[in-house]
């Protein structure tokens, strides 16, 4: 008999109902008439029950979705939207190399997936991009900015997002959040070491990356697009960065740029595109 795979549908009543003893006795008897009927009928039986306790599965599948749609809990809706939609995908370790050859020693896999993606994110550019011309008359582009003071750290810290994978050093953003302020203290004081010789320390410029499966051969490098899990203490580092250099960054993108900005959107570009485009 085939095996045959279910979901969290199937309980013990389907269970009791699929051991098939009519189909167990129509063996021993030789396939007689009243065997292969009783059989039939617990095969129907069985279909039967299938349907309904997969009917019953699915409504209260909706049902949950449907709580959690109007609960705003947006996070654990696609993770259980998801998790309905997608089937069993059986996972490979195997890639390809350049020339298409399949890879499936060890070795040659570690060591092709780091040559892809050194060449995605660290490709020779031919093309020479004229910089943008600066108005230094905007600010004041020559003044030091300060250390980093407690309550920037601490701003930094609220700005991380939860339920992040950590980077190499094992620590993610909630644990941070609820950390002891001496922790804090402590982060703020390793900031400003780097924050005056402005020099990174360099296991803060490691990070790990995850490649993750977006379409087509899953064998293929180039169908992955790859994660980086930075350190905490780099994110909070790149928050601070962010908050400094945001007041001159606004001062100097015109408004054609609208993605990435506070107050602004890209669907502000795309509703004025279609007014026009109907005019």
């Amino acid at each position: 008999m085939e095996s045959i795979k279910y979901k969290n549908w199937f309980d013990g009543e389907c269970e009791q109902v699929t051991k098939k003893q009519a189909y167990k006795r129509m063996q021993q008897r030789n396939h007689t008439r009243g065997a292969v009927e009783k059989y039939r009928e617990a095969r129907r039986k069985e279909k039967r029950l299938h349907k309904k306790k997969k009917r019953e599965y699915d409504k209260q599948e909706l049902i949950e979705l449907e709580h959690l749609r109007s609960s705003n809990e947006i996070r654990a809706f696609y993770q259980k939207l998801n998790k309905s939609r997608k089937d069993f995908q059986p996972r490979t370790t195997l890639c390809r190399d350049k020339e298409g050859t399949i890879l499936s020693s060890d070795e040659e896999i570690l060591e092709r997936w780091p040559q892809y993606f050194e060449e995605l994110l660290n490709g020779n550019v031919s093309e020479q991009v004229e910089g943008m011309p600066i108005d230094r008359t905007q600010g004041n582009f020559e003044t030091e900015e300060p250390a980093p003071t407690i309550k920037d750290v601490e701003q930094a810290i609220k700005k991380l997002k939860n339920n992040k994978a950590p980077g190499m050093d094992l620590i993610t953003a909630e644990l941070v959040k609820f950390s002891d302020p001496e922790y804090t203290k402590h982060l703020h004081q390793l900031i400003v070491k780097i924050w005056i010789p402005e020099i990174i320390p360099e296991e803060r410029n490691l990070s790990t990356v995850c490649p993750i499966h977006k379409k087509g051969d899953v064998v293929v490098c180039s169908n992955y697009r790859g994660i980086s899990l930075l350190c905490i203490a780099y994110k909070i580092f790149s928050n601070i960065l962010f908050n400094r250099l945001s007041p001159f960054v606004e001062g100097i993108i015109g408004d054609y740029q609208c993605g990435f900005r506070q107050g602004r959107s890209v669907n502000d570009h795309i509703f004025i595109i279609r007014q026009v485009l109907k005019k």
